[in-house]
């Protein structure tokens, strides 16, 4: 079930879920929280792209772009679990 403020699919129909990288947060992860796992990490000056995947979303991985002190405050490395939020104002749902 995903918490969102616009729904426009009927109960049981395929969805698309959208949200943009910068949106997804660590701290304070009150809406949609999810284990994530770390794929990959590529550090891109000021912030840090994360490749993750969660076990619920098959084969389907996502990008979160999160601050390079974020990264070293918390030691974030490919292989650990983190739980991330998805903010229900910041997601997007299309129907498939």
């Amino acid at each position: 079930k995903i918490n969102c403020l616009s729904v426009p699919a009927k109960a049981g129909e395929q969805i698309t879920v959208s949200i943009r990288p910068e949106d997804i947060v660590v701290q304070d992860a009150s809406d949609n929280r999810i284990e994530a796992n770390i794929e990959r990490i590529e550090f891109l000056g000021a912030f840090v792209r994360a490749e993750l995947s969660n076990e619920q979303m098959g084969n389907h991985h996502f990008h979160a772009d999160f601050s390079a002190n974020l990264v070293r405050r918390n030691e974030l490395k490919v292989g650990m679990k983190m739980e991330i939020g998805l903010p229900k104002r910041n997601l997007q749902l299309y129907s498939s």
